[in-house]
């Protein structure tokens, strides 16, 4: 696992501030678009039903993060394709988000520069600065039924994490399973060395299984290192 360290020095008004966070969840009845391959064994994220409204959604977070002076803002998992992750960018240049010291706005399926297929969230500060984007390290997965072949995500698993280093201390981003996978033996290695203090996580599940996992990671972060888990949780609304 290659991990790296981006220096993020931005807190306009000192660290003795009440911290405050913003967690999404997108209540605009935005379906996400999937597609399987021939062989139903692979899927793919490959739209949203109403991009139009899911970036009215998106906007009016970003303009309440400003209002409210939020220092860390997290959307859920495969909720924001990655040319309207860019848009956040230019949003936040525009009203430059004072006290945004760090926002994950969602993850999608993109390619990357080499054509693979990647579960990407881009990383922003609060004046549009883009940071190192993460790829998720897992793959998620699910049987459709006893018996039956699993169905897995089509991306191709990254093994590079990046930690910021912040005012308000090291933090690090995770995608959904790159969170709570405990069976993931390399990367929960990897986070248990790392120790962050904060950590932002873009997840998109149920609440009785996803979030049940979540929850129990979160905990267990908390009692060894009094890390803090920011979960944004979106549940599955899919067609396609």
């Amino acid at each position: 696992m290659d991990i790296s360290v981006v220096p993020v020095d931005r807190l306009a008004r000192g660290a003795s501030l009440e911290i405050r966070c913003r967690l999404s969840h997108f209540d605009d009845q935005v379906l996400l678009l999937i597609d399987e391959d021939e062989n139903q064994q692979s899927f793919r994220a490959t739209g949203l039903s109403d991009e139009s409204r899911r970036r009215e959604s998106v906007m009016n977070e970003v303009n309440t993060c400003s209002l409210d002076n939020i220092h860390f803002w997290v959307a859920p998992e495969l909720t924001v394709p990655l040319a309207l992750q860019d848009e956040v960018g230019g949003w936040l240049a525009a009203i430059n988000a004072t006290d945004l010291l760090l926002c994950v706005p969602g993850s999608f399926h993109c390619q990357d520069e080499q054509g693979h297929w990647r579960n990407t969230a881009q990383v922003f500060n609060g004046n549009g600065s883009r940071l190192p984007k993460q790829h998720k390290l897992t793959q998620f997965s699910w049987r459709p039924a006893p018996g039956e072949a699993s169905v897995h995500e089509g991306i191709l698993a990254s093994r590079n994490i990046t930690v910021f280093l912040t005012p308000l201390g090291l933090v690090g981003v995770a995608i959904c399973k790159d969170f709570s996978d405990a069976s993931a033996v390399e990367i929960k290695a990897a986070w248990d060395v790392i120790a962050p203090d904060w950590m932002l996580v873009a997840s998109y599940g149920d609440r009785e299984k996803t979030l049940k996992r979540h929850r129990e990671r979160a905990r267990e972060h908390a009692s060894l290192w009094g890390t803090r888990s920011l979960i944004a949780n979106q549940e599955p609304f899919v067609g396609g």
